[in-house]
């Protein structure tokens, strides 16, 4: 396997995998292919597919592990299904500890292959596996069941498993042919039990790994991992850091808010009803006048902000009302969780969804940008919270909402507090942006590293 290859792999593999274990898996078994015997995987166990029937009450017939129970790398024998299988086809597909299980099939191509060892717990229960789960059995004196299962978690066994998918009604399914004829480098079982107990101990974080005796071949590659699982400390220590930045820069906002309107029983107040118009949205507009409009949701939303890309265009039927059109300046309110309690002003004509109110004005005494910091003030908030309950999707009552009273000082300090809140906000968002950026380099940092390890470069 060349190191682009391997490298591709590798970055696909970071979806689930830590990269010290990526870098330990890819180089190890890169570095044993080189020095010890290769054979293909069907060569070193017997392989069987599971079995399946009527379900009965749990501990009526046998325990049938799943895909689901594979949560890591090992199986998780809770809660397995239960079957009523023919005895001789129990026999058949019963599990014994070193079993390593492989998901057949699955909605997601990243699931088909994954492989977990099966431990057995121990109990008088005797496992079965399902139909969509493949069961491979090393033989023994051959290969040690741990080591096998920790090649089948390597970018050497990944990359194997996106070339051996087919498309099949819906599904990724396995091609078991090619599956089994991946290569596996197979040297003596010493150094195979001292691989597993170095990868082992590089999951666990394990202090001791020093201690752990490898061949000379794996000591350049053990260096090359020590110092990618350091660097990718120092990466989540900065997520860390960016992570603290964004909420400490949330917090700095929040504090304004707090003081501003701690002063609000000084100030008149009004019901929303008086003070702007609503137009309310609905699931799927569709209205001719307006079919080339950005059609705004919830999602689109975020504090402060409204993120253009995220607009969808109205569709076209023919209908002619213009029910759910608001015009430039107009302030949206998400009106239903997990978007609730987000406002913000709209620079561009558009409509809107079902889970939007956009408010256009009447009251020439309110500003409109003042309007929206109302409308994510304590005082309002804790109202929507109290109101919307805690169902699955909590909204507010339209009567209720509009029935609420706004308190309004003066246009003079209207204006000064939607000046410091702009300004507060403004540079809230470029920090965001700026960790955002950082967030981008920091992700491509480890797979731009992987990349030069397994070519060869580092």
């Amino acid at each position: 396997m060349n190191g682009a290859a391997l490298s591709s792999a590798a970055n696909s593999l970071l979806k689930r995998e830590p990269p010290s274990l990526v870098a330990a898996t890819g180089l190890f078994f890169r570095g044993l292919g080189e020095v010890a015997e290769v054979c293909a995987v069907s060569n070193v166990v017997d392989c069987r597919g599971g079995v399946w029937g009527e379900a009965t009450a749990e501990g009526a017939g046998y325990p049938i592990l799943r895909s689901t129970n594979m949560r890591g790398a090992r199986v998780d024998v809770r809660d397995p299904a239960w079957c009523d299988v023919p005895n001789s086809q129990a026999e058949m597909c019963s599990l014994q500890s070193g079993d390593v299980l492989v998901t057949k099939a699955s909605g997601s191509s990243d699931l088909v292959g994954k492989a977990a060892l099966f431990v057995h717990p121990g109990n008088d229960l005797s496992y079965l596996f399902s139909n969509f789960v493949l069961r491979l059995r090393p033989k023994p004196n051959i290969v040690l069941p741990e080591y096998l299962a920790w090649f089948l978690r390597s970018p050497q066994s990944l990359l194997w498993r996106f070339e051996a998918q087919q498309n099949a009604v819906g599904l990724r399914n396995l091609q078991t042919k090619g599956f089994l004829a991946q290569s596996l480098p197979v040297p003596d079982l010493k150094v195979q039990a001292a691989v597993v107990s170095y990868l082992d101990a590089v999951e666990q974080g394990s202090d001791g790994l020093d201690e752990i005796t490898l061949p000379p071949p794996l000591h350049e590659q053990r260096r090359i991992v020590a110092r990618i699982e350091e660097l990718a400390g120092k990466v989540e220590e900065a997520r860390g850091l960016r992570r603290q930045a964004d909420k400490e820069a949330d917090a700095v906002f929040a504090s304004a808010m707090n003081g501003i309107w701690s002063r609000q029983s000084e100030w008149s107040s009004r019901p929303i009803r008086e003070v702007a118009r609503a137009v309310s949205g609905q699931v799927d507009p569709r209205f001719e006048p307006y079919a080339s409009l950005p059609h705004i949701n919830g999602e689109a939303m975020e504090s402060g902000t409204c993120r253009l890309l995220s607009y969808r265009l109205a569709k076209d039927d023919g209908v002619t009302s213009g029910k759910y059109h608001f015009l430039p300046g107009a302030i949206l309110y998400s009106k239903i969780r997990p978007y609730l309690r987000k406002a913000v002003e709209v620079p561009v004509e558009g409509v809107c969804s079902a889970d939007v109110y956009a408010f256009e004005w009447i009251d020439p005494e309110v500003r409109p940008r003042f309007f929206m910091y109302s409308l994510v003030a304590p005082g309002y908030t804790e109202f929507a919270n109290r109101v919307a309950g805690r169902t699955r999707m909590p909204k507010i009552n339209q009567d209720q909402m509009f029935g609420y009273r706004l308190p309004y000082p003066p246009m003079p300090e209207q204006d000064r507090i939607v000046c410091y809140l702009d300004g507060l906000q403004a540079k809230a968002n470029a920090l965001k942006r700026l960790q955002a950026e950082t967030t981008k380099e920091l992700n491509a940092l480890l797979p731009s590293v992987l990349d030069k390890a397994f070519r060869g470069e580092l």
